[in-house]
Formats: C-alpha cells, structure tokens, sequence
C-alpha cells in the first residue's frame, strides 16, 4: 500500500538537479584566476598579493556557491584554490623558477595518481567522469549493456581509458616540468 504522503522515489518524482556549466566551472576555477595571476599581479597593476587573493576569490565563491547549490564539493574549485595559492603564494616568496615546474607537474601527477589509485575501487575516477549523470542518460546505457550482455566489454573499455588518462596526466606532468 502506498503513502500518499510518501510517494515513491521515481525519476519523476525526484526533484531535477540543475545542470552544471562546465565551460562556466572551467572559467570561474582555472581560466580566470590563471588570468589573473599571469596579467595582473604586476606592481603597476594589482601586485602579487591582490591577484593571488582575487585569484582565490574566484574558485573559492564558485565552490561555495557549487557546494550550496549542489550539496556537493566541486573538484575543479578545490584544484583552482589549491593551484592558485601554490602559483601566488610562490609569486608573494619570490620563489626560484623550478619550484614553480614542480608545481605545474604535481598537479597533473597527483590526477595520475588519483586515477590510477581508484582503479581497483567501486567507483574507478574515470567511470565517474565518463559515466557523468548530467551529460548522458546513464540508466539507459545501462540497459543496453545488460541487453547486449556486453557489460564486460564495457568494463575492459573502462579500465583501458582508465590507463591512457592515467599516461596522459604523467605526459602532461613531464611536459609541464
């Protein structure tokens, strides 16, 4: 018997979770606070201190925002806030150029890292990035795979991906050394 006042979780009865702008959250947590640094943080500008911290303004608001919005942490906003304090706070030390090539390699390096360490796990980084809700209709393929009886397939498909981003993000390290 069912509650009229507890109807049943549905697709339809659940409320829609508003889509995320990814051209927006790559914006707001690395293409301006980057912006930012590189153009403004001159002395006849803002200086370093004012840009690291308008740099920081930006993945920080829209994290919070994410976070508000979506009951959720926003992983481009945590990478921006900590890219962006490393790149200023080495920009305010003066710091030697090489410690900012360790920086542009460690970021990469720890996705590498973070991909291949899930592999193994429940919820492997690249199925959540590939099998991403608000971009396709994840229940739908879901039925196709068991339909077709090509789950294993798919799941060696997965597990291949999961190494080339892995070899990418370690390419991307080396390069950005």
């Amino acid at each position: 018997m069912s509650d009229p006042d507890n109807p049943p979780s549905s697709p339809s009865a659940r409320p829609a979770q508003q889509q995320e702008n990814l051209l927006l959250n790559l914006a707001f947590n690395i293409i301006i606070p980057a912006l930012i640094l590189s153009k403004l943080s001159t002395e006849e500008r803002l200086g370093p201190l004012y840009a690291l911290l308008v740099g920081i303004a930006f993945p920080l608001s829209y994290g919070v925002y994410d976070l508000v919005k979506r009951r959720k942490w926003n992983l481009f906003s945590i990478v921006g806030l900590v890219s962006v304090g490393l790149t200023g706070g080495l920009g305010l030390l003066e710091a030697d150029a090489l410690w900012f090539a360790v920086k542009e390699a460690a970021v990469p390096t720890i996705f590498a890292v973070a991909v291949l360490a899930t592999l193994k796990t429940r919820q492997p980084l690249v199925r959540v990035l590939i099998l991403n809700e608000s971009v396709i209709d994840v229940p739908k393929i879901e039925r196709a795979l068991e339909a077709n009886g090509t789950r294993g397939e798919f799941d060696a498909l997965l597990k291949s991906a999961t190494w080339w981003l892995c070899g990418s993000f370690a390419l991307s390290a080396v390069l950005n050394f």
